[in-house]
């Protein structure tokens, strides 16, 4: 460690460190610095503790040490005194892309001087593995329909039971195991969590825990008391070997419904349950006893009550079913330890009786109030007659301290009915059918009877009336009305109806009965205490001749065929490609005005999907359009191809929905490179563009003399993007050709390739685009591109012919060769016929002095340029270049040895130069004068 840190660490005191580091998500003290999957592929923070004595332009480092490589990651001054107690730093998914062990350290250099103070290294190892999968927990106790509920064995206040899989294969003994436990008010483990039902339980593993499994009791207190109706549970558990994460499972749903048909409040939340393991808070009946005499006295006031009397004071035949009542005291004026009640009752009109034993209140001290006593329902029989309900008083007497002296309570009364609608109890209690039938008044035409699909769209009611002229009738008595094809019975009205006894049912629900049958119907009424009437007999209605459900065909993904193994690429969405297609072919029985849902779901976890719209069937295939944001949504940013379901959902206007069969196929957005924003454009904007370099050097420039030698494409430098690294490859492409590979064996952030000569002498003129592309060697897929750099093509070079001038015996410039000596004479400069100079052709031609034959040094202030058009081909070309003073400064004085060099350049497709001539130079004749005739300087002594 200590040679690692001395790579790190320069110019510091080895025993003084700065305050040590933390990376968010990364436990502290795990000295092997696991970074979690999750962390890898979205990234974190670096905190950094403020150092002592902040001041204005300190220098913060953070270094990252990989493989014997030192990155600085960031370099920030701070121009004013730092003020908070941390510094964030981004730690990004580019940083972390290499898997092994990295050391990550700060350096503060003080006022951004030259003394530093450096952090201890922090360990991190960088695993990009995905999690091993474990399978999901499961609940031996629910329903077949996945439910726990009031009628779960062992009872459900005795907390759920989670059955652990084994993980042979996957755990070693010594590992351990969390199992995480959240609540929800759906069905299906959506929305949001139900406030603390979130429970966490861990557990060291065994190898008998590995091989078999294990049970886990999540407690009913706290976890599942506040999952009531139709809520749910979600559980998944977590390996961990020491601080690393290695194995998640799937996600197991349970569900939960605590509320009986009939009850409005949950088993086991009011009624303070004995299964629940509380106390059993209702008093019960005790024996009686002897009442000693008492001297106390006073004035006590004691309310009764009642618990689930109707709004007709009756009784609910649930109630009297289960075989107890329960009676309530409230209000007690100076109440007493050891307080006693007496309870006496009598049918209303007849003689008061008293229930033999007594409820004993106990101490003042955590009593209830109101105080409830149970007592036996079958103390209060419904008389035989009159017909209508019996009516009972009751009243209490207290004993204030168990003593003799009692004051009776306020009166409770209450009703006890058991007769049904249409029952008789005289002479003896029978049950009779009611009559006569319903009616419907919008029942299909005779003689068929016939609902078909246009009876429906016509008639989305139907129209009922049933009999409402029966002894006792009640406004609150309540019908229920039922629809039979042949075993099945249809409930489909249950609510009361008024004086007419007009109702409607909804048409939709024949839907729910089997097509191409008989329809029959019968009826009862249930009245408020809950007494059900006889039923009447099912009698023929119509014939129900419905659309048949449709026969569902799996969808299909063409691009995805032949099997549905090849994957869906980044190539597939880039602009200019066919719109990738989901097909749902028209299923036997389907009707036009038939709605189409698509969906696609991770396959690994139902609740991450997508829809990709509603569509009517219509009469021919339904196209839908994939959208890339949502696969990408779906693909999360995997590091390897990951498999998706695709199906659909039939639905058809007052039916239930139907899921279509499921196909699987394969998303594959995994690309080299850095990731960027415009995905699934496969260039990348971010890229640094290639420099072209010929013979010459020019960047991006051929020039004339680079056309017959090779040349190179480079990338720079790319700072802040993730190095090239093994098992990618660098395609160059310059014309649209392939020109060079290069693949690296380490992390490179600057590379280059080879043009050949042949190559760079085969390129077209004027200009191309050169680029590069990065891929995973081996894959043509999800290649990503640079943006196109210009590289300006010059011609080859062309032999132009060389310039002439007027000489005579001698090889040399001379007078002779100047035109208009006496005035301001220039030299002529005979320009061959050629056909790389067609007439009107642009041309410059040059002069210069030199000092010696080679042309290597210029004579200062000589060179001159002038434009030339060549002329027609019958007309000689003579062009005009250099002054007298240019001239006479080449040859200054007499006997002043001299040189001229003369060429011409035009341009063809870039700049030609035709070949440069240098002669020697004379001017001055042996009179000592130049071509003008002025007198020549002699020589200065």
């Amino acid at each position: 460690m200590e040679e690692l840190r001395s790579i790190v660490s320069t110019a510091r005191t080895p025993e003084v460190l700065a305050a040590p580091l933390s990376v968010e998500g990364v436990a502290d003290n795990d000295s092997e610095g696991y970074v979690p999957l999750d962390i890898l592929n979205s990234g974190t923070r670096i905190v950094i503790p403020l150092w002592a004595d902040p001041g204005p332009n300190d220098q913060l480092w953070v270094l990252w040490l990989q493989n014997g490589v030192e990155t600085k990651i960031v370099d920030r001054p701070f121009p004013t005194t730092v003020v908070e107690p941390f510094i964030y730093e981004p730690l990004t998914p580019a940083q972390m892309s290499l898997d092994g062990v990295a050391f990550i350290s700060y350096r503060v250099w003080k006022r951004g001087g030259g003394n530093s103070d450096d952090s201890p290294l922090r360990k991190l190892t960088i695993d990009h593995s995905p999690l091993l999968v474990l399978e999901e927990p499961r609940f031996p106790h629910v329903t077949l329909w996945g439910y726990l509920n009031n009628q779960t064995v062992p009872p459900l206040t005795d907390g759920v039971t989670v059955t652990l899989p084994p993980a042979v294969g996957v755990a070693l003994p010594g590992d351990r195991h969390e199992v995480y436990w959240t609540g929800y008010r759906t069905l299906n483990g959506s929305g949001d969590p139900v406030q603390g039902t979130q429970g966490t339980w861990s557990k060291i593993l065994a190898a008998d825990d590995i091989n078999n499994g294990y049970t886990l009791v999540v407690p009913f207190e706290v976890y599942v008391r506040p999952l009531i109706d139709n809520d749910s549970a979600i559980v998944f558990s977590r390996l961990y070997r020491g601080a690393r994460l290695i194995a998640q499972s799937k996600k197991g749903l349970v569900k939960i419904d605590r509320v009986t048909p009939g009850e409005s409040r949950p088993t086991g939340l009011n009624a303070q349950s004995v299964n629940e393991g509380v106390t059993e808070m209702r008093a019960k009946l005790q024996p009686p006893k002897i009442r000693p005499n008492v001297t106390r006295s006073g004035v006590v006031t004691v309310d009764a009550g009642i618990n689930d009397k109707l709004a007709d004071d009756s009784i609910p035949i649930s109630v009297l079913d289960a075989g107890t009542l329960v009676f309530y005291a409230t209000n007690l004026a100076d109440p007493m330890d050891n307080d006693e009640l007496e309870v006496s009752y009598t049918v209303v009109g007849g003689t008061e009786q008293t229930i033999p034993g007594l409820f004993r209140m106990g101490p003042v001290v955590g009593r209830e109030d109101p105080f409830e006593m149970e007592v036996d329902a079958s103390l209060f029989p419904e008389a035989q007659m009159p017909a209508e309900p019996t009516r009972y008083e009751v009243r209490y007497k207290l004993y204030k301290g168990g003593g003799g002296n009692s004051d009776d309570s306020t009166i409770v009364e209450f009703a006890i009915d058991r007769t049904a609608p249409f029952e008789v109890k005289v002479p003896a209690r029978q049950k009779r059918k009611p009559s006569p039938d319903v009616t419907m008044t919008n029942r299909p035409a005779s003689p068929d009877f016939i609902v078909n699909e246009a009876w429906i769209t016509a008639n989305p009611k139907m129209l009922c009336t049933v009999p409402v002229n029966y002894p006792l009738r009640r406004l609150d008595d309540v019908l229920r009305y039922y629809l039979y094809s042949g075993d099945i019975v249809l409930k489909v009205f249950e609510a009361t109806v008024d004086a007419t006894g007009t109702f409607e049912v909804d048409s939709a629900e024949l839907r729910n009965l089997p097509n191409l049958t008989r329809i029959s119907h019968a009826y009862e009424w249930i009245d408020l205490p809950g007494n059900l009437s006889a039923r009447t007999d099912p009698k023929p209605l119509f014939d129900l001749r419905l659309a048949q459900d449709p026969d569902l065909l799996e969808p299909k993904v063409p691009k995805t065929d032949p099997n549905r193994t090849v994957p869906l690429y980044l190539d597939d969405f880039v602009t200019g490609s066919a719109a990738v297609l989901a097909v749902v072919e028209q299923p036997l029985h389907g009707i036009d005005t038939d709605d189409i849902e698509l969906f696609i779901e991770d396959a690994s976890d139902p609740l991450v999907f997508e829809s990709f719209g509603k569509k009517p069937l219509g009469t021919a295939n339904v196209e839908f359009t994939l959208d890339y944001v949502k696969l990408a949504r779906l693909f999360d940013n995997s590091t390897s191809p990951k498999e998706v379901k695709v199906w659909y959902e039939h639905t058809r206007p007052g039916s239930a929905a139907i899921d279509s069969p499921v196909i699987y196929i394969f998303l594959d957005f995994v690309h080299a490179g850095p990731d960027y924003p415009e995905l699934p454009d496969l260039t990348n904007p971010s890229l640094p563009l290639v420099t072209v370099t010929g013979d010459s050097n020019t960047p991006n420039v051929i020039t004339p003399s680079d056309r017959n030698s090779a040349g190179t494409i480079s990338v720079p430098v790319w700072f802040g993007l993730p190095d090239v690294v093994g098992g990618e490859q660098v395609d160059f492409y310059i014309d649209g050709t392939l020109v060079d590979t290069f693949l690296p064996f380490g992390g490179e952030t600057t590379f280059a390739g080879n043009v050949t000569a042949a190559f760079i002498k085969a390129l077209p003129t004027a200009t191309v685009k050169a680029y590069w592309t990065i891929r995973y060697v081996g894959s043509n897929n999800n290649i990503i591109k640079s943006l196109e750099q210009d590289v300006i093509v010059n011609a080859q070079q062309v032999d132009l012919p060389p310039p002439t001038i007027r000489v005579r015996s001698r090889d040399e410039i001379s007078c002779f060769a100047m035109d208009n000596a006496t005035t301001a004479w220039t030299m002529a400069m005979g320009i061959p016929k050629d056909t790389h100079l067609p007439p009107g052709k642009n041309i410059t031609v040059h002069f210069v002095g030199v000092t010696d034959i080679t042309g290597a040094t210029e004579v200062p202030g000589t060179a001159d340029s002038q434009p030339y058009v060549i002329k027609a081909p019958e007309q000689v070309d003579i062009a005009q270049v250099g002054t007298a003073d240019k001239f006479k400064l080449n040859q200054p004085f007499r006997g002043a040895i001299a040189f001229g060099k003369y060429w011409y350049e035009t341009d063809i497709n870039g700049t030609q130069s035709s070949e440069v001539v240098i002669k020697p130079f004379d001017i001055i004749n042996t009179s000592f004068e130049y071509c003008d005739r002025m007198d020549a300087p002699a020589p200065t002594p």
